[in-house]
């Protein structure tokens, strides 16, 4: 199994690869230029999906959602790397199930436009994976605070025993 640092490293790697596709989905919107690298037929096609009626929510365009979660997620990573603090993880499991629920709408966006934008893909892979390092994370987190409660028990009932061996 790996262990734990090796998975804090690889979920802000995976962070980092988010973030990326999502501000190169925002460069797409803003430049129809980029466009072009990645609209290979009408089927996969970026340009397709980022003009559609779907890429806004009202005025927020629909790229904001993945650079500000992955901005969002970079930090709360940052944190858990200096402070191991579990409220952090925690955190991070939160808003990763919140950006799958977005990935999961903008999946069913594209399949109504028709298309498929390869890079909002790398997006929402990277989030879905985001959520399974950090749940992984968090379960070897409470697996082993049960090891440490069970030991502690186990070394409780030694010394009780022991006590008890003595008083006889």
């Amino acid at each position: 199994m790996v262990d734990a640092p090796v998975l804090h490293r690889l979920l802000l790697a995976l962070i980092i690869l988010g973030l990326g596709f999502s501000l190169y989905s925002m460069a797409e919107s803003l430049n129809s230029s980029v466009q072009t690298t990645c609209s290979v037929t009408s089927t996969v096609n970026c340009g397709n999906v980022s003009n559609s009626s779907y890429s806004h929510f009202g005025p927020v365009p629909a790229w904001s959602v993945g650079v500000g979660g992955f901005v969002l997620l970079l930090v709360l990573g940052i944190l858990l790397m200096r402070t191991y603090d579990v409220r952090y993880l925690q955190l991070i499991v939160i808003f990763a199930v919140i950006g799958v629920g977005f990935a999961c709408y903008f999946i069913c966006t594209e399949i109504i436009i028709g298309s498929i934008c390869p890079v909002c893909t790398g997006a929402h892979i990277s989030g879905m994976a985001v959520l399974l390092v950090s749940v992984q994370l968090l379960r070897m987190r409470r697996d082993d605070e049960l090891r440490k409660i069970e030991e502690s028990k186990q070394k409780k009932g030694k010394k009780n025993r022991k006590e008890r061996t003595e008083e006889e």
